[in-house]
């Protein structure tokens, strides 16, 4: 999903490894920087200067009498008391440290700036620089992300051949104008999403380098992942309306489908804005456990139900066929699968510990996504196996508004009417109503 969304794809979620700046100046006397989830051996660096004024770095852990032992109401006296450790700057001075941290298991640290006496506290230069154990996709990576790295370049890989797989059948096959559109459509789709995954595989490649990556390709990435969570919405929105089932049915304007479609981009773009810039990242652990995440799973679910409705009271009455029934009842399973797997890592996730849970969300969102290219294509290339006779395309009824369709027919082929059917064996006065590549 759309990844994110999820992103991807999760790109949006990433704790950096290297945070710096000049300039930086608070009106608080206490303010929260950064989080990062440390594997025991992990080893934080500071280096600030400070012309203005004096402060503290205070580093906190998720146990209780350290983060979750003051509210939001403690005094900044009492909020630097609390902390694990606090590392002291001078006024006019450079301070360098290094620490390491030995914790039994994964453990999220909170880092904090304060100056208790004087407000605003600025810092001319800072750098803090966030280190764990391990190799290229494990050092720079906050711990609760190790692994997803991996994932990245798999999920493109597989990503890459199941574009292949898709435009080989769109451009080498002998198909229909119905199964050609489908699949094209469903290819071009795909091909995006591998190019979104293309930048988000170089974005965690450059940050496995520096700790900071390319804040571009995020932007990117985002972009991608939601127009093609939009495209295939459509695709399937039309689908569910009759579009490439017959080539009898032209559904070539679907004013409600199309504002649908629109608003539900508008809304996933206003859901990341609101988590970029409006939710505190003070106690985000895991994006989709926060409400922009639960406005995004509502968005979803409400897709599908809006598919079924379209499938169910529009289509599925016209059928006459069980093929064809039974064709509809797979397409919305598996669009259903997709479209709850947001969801369902909610509820998934409520049971795994939560430096964990962006690996187990990001993993499923993705192979969720996978599995469903795959079982479209193949309901598009084997299950709709255009059983229709040549006779039922000529004589289906086309309809005026776009929005009401006569009965579609998915029968079985006679045996005397295969060469009707297959391209390349039809006869001449008929090939327009087949498509070729």
């Amino acid at each position: 999903m759309i990844i994110l969304i999820v992103l991807l794809l999760r790109v949006f979620f990433v704790n950096g490894l290297v945070v710096k700046g000049t300039n930086w100046e608070s009106s608080e006397n206490w303010k929260f920087i950064t989080k990062f989830c440390f594997k025991s051996g992990g080893t934080f660096k500071i280096d600030v200067t400070s012309e203005s004024t004096s402060g503290y770095i205070s580093s906190y852990t998720d146990v209780g009498h350290s983060w979750e032992a003051f509210d939001s109401d403690a005094t900044c006296d009492g909020k630097v008391e609390a902390a694990i450790s606090s590392f002291h700057f001078n006024k006019g001075q450079t301070f360098i440290w290094e620490t390491s941290y030995t914790t039994l298991r994964d453990r999220w640290w909170f880092f904090t700036v304060s100056n208790c006496t004087h407000t605003p506290v600025k810092l001319e230069n800072y750098k803090l620089t966030f280190l764990n154990p391990g190799g290229l996709f494990q050092r720079h990576f906050s711990a609760n992300e190790d692994g997803i790295a991996e994932m990245i370049i798999a999920f493109w890989i597989i990503s890459s051949i199941i574009s292949i797989w898709s435009a080989y059948l769109c451009h080498f096959s002998l198909l229909p104008v119905g199964q050609y559109k489908l699949i094209r459509a469903t290819a071009c789709i795909c091909s995006v999403q591998t190019l979104g995954l293309f930048f988000t595989m170089i974005d965690k490649l450059i940050f496995a380098h520096n700790g900071i990556g390319v804040p571009e390709l995020t932007i990117i990435s985002i972009i991608i992942v939601i127009t093609t969570h939009v495209s295939l919405l459509y695709v399937g929105l039309m689908v569910s309306r009759g579009w490439g089932v017959s080539d009898a049915v032209n559904l070539g304007y679907a004013p409600l489908i199309g504002v649908f479609c629109f608003l539900v981009a508008l809304f996933e773009i206003l859901v990341w804005i609101w988590y970029i810039k409006f939710i505190d990242p003070i106690d985000v652990r895991e994006p989709i456990h926060a409400w922009p995440g639960y406005c995004l799973c509502f968005i979803q679910a409400s897709a599908f139900f809006y598919l079924a409705f379209n499938t169910f009271r529009y289509t599925m009455p016209l059928l006459t066929s069980r093929d064809a029934r039974n064709f509809y009842v797979k397409f919305t399973f598996v669009f259903g699968l997709w479209l709850f797997s947001l969801p369902l890592s909610i509820f998934i996730t409520l049971f795994v510990s939560d430096h964990t849970r962006t690996k187990v969300v990001f993993g499923l969102d993705f192979t969720t996504l996978m599995c469903f290219y795959v079982a479209l294509i193949f309901l598009f290339r084997h299950e709709l196996s255009w059983r229709y006779t040549l006779d039922q395309l000529l004589t289906a009824s086309v309809p005026a508004d776009g929005n009401k369709f006569d009965a579609i027919e998915l029968q079985e082929n006679h045996p005397e009417q295969q060469r009707e059917v297959i391209l390349g064996e039809n006869s001449s006065e008929n090939s327009e109503d087949l498509g070729s590549p």
